[in-house]
C-alpha cells in the first residue's frame, strides 16, 4: 500500500531543513520513488537551511505560504512531478534548482525577487514556459541547459546577474527578451539553440569576461544597444546574423573572433576605443565591409590593430578597412594585390 498524500497542518516555521526524499536501496545504493502525489503545507511560511525535495513521484507540490528559503531550495529527480506552486516565495538564500524532472511543464514564481546566488534550470526535457515576473536580482550563475521544448523565458524586472548567464542546448526557443539586464558579472554564453532567432538585451551595459555565441545558425537579430564593455573574449562562431551591430561598444579586453558566419554582411562598432587582441574574421564569405563598419577613429594613436580575413574562395573580394593608425590586414586570397585602405597592406 502506498502512501497517496502527504498534508502537514500548522507547521508555520522549519529553524533547520526540510526534506521530501525517495527510499533508497541498501542493495544498489538507487532510490525507489515514492508515490504520494500531492504534497501540501498549507501555513509552511519560512524554511531557514533546505528545502529538499529529490527522487520523488509527487506530481503535485503545493506550498502557498512559503515566502523565503533560507539556503537551497531544490527540486531534482521528480520523474512524475507535473506541477508546483509557490505563489509567495519571494527570496531564496542561495540555490534554486530545478533539474530532471522531465514532465514538468511551467516554472511560475509570480512574487520571487531574490536569488543571492545561482538559478539553475537544467535537463527539464518537457518544461515550456518559465515565468518569474518579479524577479531582479541573481547573485550568481544564471544556467538554463538542456530543457528542449522550452518556448517562452519572461524575466521582466531582472537587472543583475553577478557571474554567468548560460543558454546551452534550448532547442524550441526563438526568442530571448531581458528587457532590464544592466550587469553580467562574467560570462555571456548562448550554445546550441538552432531555432533562436532574437537576442534582445537593450539596457545591457557591461559583460565582465567572456561573450560567446555559438551555434545559433538561424540567429537574425541580436540587439544589445548599449552594451559598452566586454571584459574578455568577443567570440561568434556558426551564428546565422546578417548584422553585428555594437553602438556603444568601446572596449574588448582580449580576443575578438568572427567565425563560421555565412550570412554576416557588415560588421559595425564605431565607438570601439581598446581591442586589446586584434580581430579575427574567417569563414563570413558574404562579408562586404569592415571599413566604416568598424570605424577605427577613436583608437589610440599608439594602438595596433591585427586583423585576419580569411576565405577559401580565392575569387572572393576582402573586405576594406578604414583606420587612422598602423593595421596590418592579412589575407588568404593570393589574387588581391591591393586594397582600398588608409594603414597597411600585409599579403598572407
Amino acid at each position: 500500500m502506498y502512501l497517496q498524500k502527504v498534508v502537514l497542518t500548522e507547521l508555520e516555521v522549519v529553524v533547520g531543513s526540510l526534506a521530501l526524499l525517495g527510499v533508497i536501496n541498501d542493495h544498489d545504493d538507487q532510490y525507489t520513488y515514492s508515490e504520494a502525489p500531492t504534497f501540501h503545507v498549507d501555513d509552511l511560511q519560512e524554511v531557514h537551511e533546505f528545502l529538499q525535495i529529490r527522487y520523488n513521484g509527487l506530481n503535485t507540490i503545493e506550498l502557498p505560504s512559503l515566502t523565503f528559503v533560507g539556503r537551497t531550495l531544490e527540486l531534482k529527480d521528480n520523474p512524475h512531478l507535473q506541477e508546483f506552486d509557490f505563489p509567495l516565495l519571494q527570496e531564496v538564500g542561495l540555490h534554486l534548482i530545478i533539474q530532471d524532472n522531465p514532465n514538468l511543464s511551467e516554472i511560475y514564481l509570480p512574487k520571487l525577487t531574490t536569488i543571492r546566488w545561482d538559478l539553475w534550470i537544467q535537463y527539464n526535457t518537457h518544461l515550456e514556459t518559465i515565468d518569474t515576473p518579479e524577479l531582479s536580482y541573481i547573485g550568481e550563475d544564471y544556467e538554463l541547459h538542456f530543457c528542449g521544448d522550452l518556448l517562452t523565458i519572461n524575466h521582466p524586472n531582472l537587472v543583475w546577474i553577478g557571474e554567468d548567464l548560460e543558454i546551452y542546448s534550448t532547442i524550441s526557443l526563438k526568442e530571448f527578451h531581458l528587457p532590464k539586464l544592466e550587469y553580467i558579472g562574467e560570462d555571456l554564453e548562448f550554445d546550441n539553440s538552432p531555432r533562436l532567432k532574437t537576442i534582445k538585451l537593450p539596457e545591457l551595459r557591461r559583460i565582465d569576461e567572456d561573450l560567446t555565441i555559438s551555434s545559433l545558425p538561424n540567429l537574425k537579430q541580436l540587439d544589445v544597444p548599449n552594451l559598452e564593455e566586454v571584459g574578455e573574449d568577443f567570440e561568434f562562431i556558426i551564428v546565422g546574423l546578417p548584422k553585428m551591430y555594437f553602438p556603444s561598444l568601446h572596449l574588448i579586453e582580449s580576443d575578438t573572433l568572427i567565425t563560421e558566419m555565412p550570412n554576416l554582411k557588415s560588421i559595425e562598432m564605431p565607438e570601439i576605443v581598446i581591442m586589446e587582441g586584434g580581430l579575427e574574421v574567417n569563414g563570413c564569405h558574404q562579408l562586404k565591409k569592415i571599413g566604416k563598419s568598424i570605424s577605427m577613429k577613436r583608437l589610440a594613436a599608439s594602438a595596433r590593430l591585427k586583423v585576419f580575413i580569411l576565405t577559401n574562395d580565392n575569387d572572393a573580394p576582402l573586405p576594406t578597412l578604414t583606420a587612422d593608425l598602423p593595421v596590418e590586414v592579412i589575407g588568404s586570397n593570393p589574387k588581391k594585390q591591393q586594397q582600398e585602405m588608409h594603414g597597411k597592406w600585409c599579403r598572407h
